[in-house]
Order: C-alpha cells, then structure tokens, then sequence
C-alpha cells in the first residue's frame, strides 16, 4: 500500500505532487491525534493560546493607556498656551 501510495505522489515539474500522499497523512495525524503525545500537544495548545490571549489583552490595555496619557497630555499642552 504504501508502495501504491507513493507512487501516485508523482513528480511534476519542479515540485511533488503530495495529493496521493493526503490519505496517509490524514490516517497518521489521526492516529495520533488519540496518542499521549497528540494528547499532550492539544492541552500544550490550548495554554500557549491562552497565554497567547492574554498577553494580547494586556498589550492592548497598555496601549490604550499610553495614548489616552499622550492625548491629555496633548490637550493639557494646547490648554495651557491659550
């Protein structure tokens, strides 16, 4: 079968052709997608998004807190001349 498999996976010009390799992947990603590792790498996924999100919330309140400063800081600036 894998043989098979192989074989449909052609060369074409510059590049390979994996569409006849795509079964086998799907078959292996699902095996291990059900293995301790694949298990462990979901839950790894899931806490580096989470960091990911959170890190993401507290750039974006920084942000927003550096430009409120600089926009009454402006104000202030542009009051006091007059």
């Amino acid at each position: 079968m894998t043989l098979n498999t192989l074989a449909t996976a052609h060369l074409q010009g510059p590049h390979v052709d994996f569409a006849g390799l795509s079964p086998l992947i799907a078959l292996l990603g699902g095996a291990f997608t059900l293995s301790v590792g694949g298990i462990a790498l979901a839950l790894l996924h899931v806490a580096a998004g989470t960091v990911w999100a959170i890190f993401h919330i507290l750039i974006i309140l920084l942000q927003a807190f550096v430009f409120m400063m600089l926009t009454l800081v402006y104000i202030g600036q542009a009051h006091d001349s007059h």
